[in-house]
């Protein structure tokens, strides 16, 4: 199975392992979140010992519930092939780009629908030599 799963990784295939709320609905997405991080295929990114990995188990001020959240995410993203990485960023590059060209393009016409506050000049008339 860990073969499988770096074969697809390394092929930049989904990872076949089937989320734990997929398998049990009743699990928190608490204790989905520390499987995942457990089950990590890298090293570096799984608890350095069961005691670590069932302090995540346990609900506690240092894991407050909306974490798993930003777990999920950031596993999400580090399970995404580099292709995907640029794409995504090129993506939210442009869309940024593209909403601030639009602010720049509304701040051009703005003063188009300012009322004018200084008045015209009015013609004297004019004396003939």
């Amino acid at each position: 199975m860990s073969t499988d799963r770096i074969g697809n990784i390394v092929n930049k295939q989904n990872d076949p392992l089937r989320p734990s709320r997929e398998i049990n609905h009743h699990i928190t997405s608490h204790i989905d979140a520390a499987i995942w991080q457990g089950m990590s295929i890298n090293a570096n990114d799984r608890p350095e010992s069961i005691h670590k990995w069932l302090d995540l188990l346990e609900p506690s001020s240092q894991n407050p519930p909306n974490t798993s959240f930003w777990i999920k995410l950031w596993n999400s993203w580090d399970r995404l092939g580099l292709d995907k990485k640029i794409a995504i960023l090129t993506v939210v590059a442009l869309i940024l780009g593209s909403v601030g060209s639009f602010l720049q393009g509304i701040g051009g016409i703005a003063p188009i629908f300012k009322p004018s506050t200084t008045s015209s000049p009015v013609a004297s008339p004019s004396k003939s030599p």
